[in-house]
């Protein structure tokens, strides 16, 4: 269930988005509506995880240098950017942010967001243009 539409998870129930609002289906969604919208996407990749860079890291280790903790998606357009980490509906210790995602958001102005933010997320991403 990987090709879920962003509108179709705006619209689901919490016990439903608990089901399917991991973040494997919610990000794909967050991203094409960006896309759609003209909003320019950046996602940072764990090395392994479909990254055309995968070969040269280690399974599981962060490529780039922005330290740890640096938001899952980065979305811009005419001159708004956005950083949001994305986080399943899920509120157990593994599904929370860490200290150090929670200190990136707090000084570039960023956003948890989770799948029951899909219809934020929708309006945001259409008004600001």
């Amino acid at each position: 269930m990987s090709d879920v539409p962003l509108s179709m998870i705006a619209g689901m129930d919490v016990k439903t988005l608990k089901t399917v609002g991991e973040e494997k289906v919610f990000r794909p969604a967050v991203e094409a509506w960006a896309t759609n919208n003209g909003w320019l996407v950046h996602h940072m990749s764990r090395a392994g995880h479909q990254s055309p860079t995968s070969a040269k890291y280690p399974k599981g280790r962060w490529i780039g240098n922005s330290g740890a903790g640096f938001p899952d998606l980065v979305l811009a357009r005419n001159g708004v950017v956005h950083f949001w980490e994305l986080k399943p509906m899920a509120m157990d210790d593994k599904h929370m942010p860490t200290a150090a995602q929670v200190k990136w958001l707090e000084e570039c102005g960023g956003r948890l967001m989770r799948p029951s933010d899909a219809r934020e997320i929708m309006e945001i991403l259409e008004r600001e243009r």
